[in-house]
Order: structure tokens, then sequence, then C-alpha cells
């Protein structure tokens, strides 16, 4: 009768049969190889989560940052300055302004809103901006929106 060991040699007799000290030795490598494979898993789900959570802008913060008092400031004084405002008129503005940002932050408190309700907040400020402001202001005043526009995108080309 033919056995596998005078074929392939000793290395292929089933280590169950004589070598009791290696198969406990095997028994240790299959489990630390099976520890090793979750381990690589894990590492790869939370590299694949890290990696998907920098991509994503944050939910509640798309679009423009909303700006703070200190900048809403330095708006109206420019706008001021170029529109050539009646401190009356800079009263006017001004109120028109906080209510603007005040009506912007309610719609982000409550998730994020449709860009129609943003782009229908914007219009009724230009409009009621405008009801202030004499037709050669309007025209100045259409001139520094196109300055001041916010430029998504570019901010290193208006670095340069």
């Amino acid at each position: 009768m033919l056995l596998i060991e005078d074929i392939f040699g000793p290395a292929f007799i089933p280590l169950h049969l004589n070598q009791h000290k290696n198969s406990i030795h095997l028994q240790t490598h299959i489990k630390t190889m099976s520890i090793l494979k979750s381990t690589f898993a894990f590492a790869m789900l939370a590299i694949f989560s890290v990696g998907l959570a920098i991509a994503q802008p944050p939910a509640d913060r798309q679009g423009p940052p909303m700006p703070d008092a200190a900048q809403i400031e330095a708006m109206m004084t420019k706008m001021s300055q170029e529109l050539s405002l009646s401190s009356d008129q800079q009263q006017q503005v001004q109120q028109l302004f906080d209510q603007h940002f005040k009506a912007v932050e309610e719609k982000m408190a409550n998730g994020r809103p449709e860009r129609s309700e943003m782009k229908q907040l914007k219009d009724e400020l230009d409009q009621q901006v405008n009801a202030v402001l004499s037709e050669e202001q309007q025209a100045l005043y259409e001139k520094y929106k196109k300055e001041n526009r916010p430029q998504r995108g570019r901010k290193e080309r208006r670095e340069k």
C-alpha cells in the first residue's frame, strides 16, 4: 500500500496524527491570522469613513458664511462711502440689513433652506434697499453688489 508520506514526504502527513505540538502552533497561527484580518478590515473601514467625512462639507453650513456684527458694520461703512448715503439712509439701510441677516439666521436654524428661499430673501433686501436710494445711488448699489459678491472657490485668485 502506497502512503501519502511515501509520495510527498513527511510534510503532508496530517498534523493531528503525530504532531500534537505543531497542531497547537497551527491553531494559534490561525487565530492570529483571523485577528489580523479583522483588524485590517476595521482599519480600512475607519480610513474610508474618515475620508468620506473629510470630503463632505458640513450639511448645516453651506454657502457663504454669515457675517458677524463687525463685518456688517464694515460693509455698511464701505457702502455708505461708495453710495454717498445720508445719515437717514444709513440708518434705514442698516435696519434692513439687520432684519435680513436675522431672517437668514432663522432659516438656517431650521435646517438647510432651499436655494429659492434664500434668493427670495436676497431679492426682498435688494428691493427694500433700492426703495431707500435715489436712482443714481441704485446704479451705484448694483455696481457695489457686483464688486463685493462672495466668490465661492476663488479665494486664492482674490489673494494674488
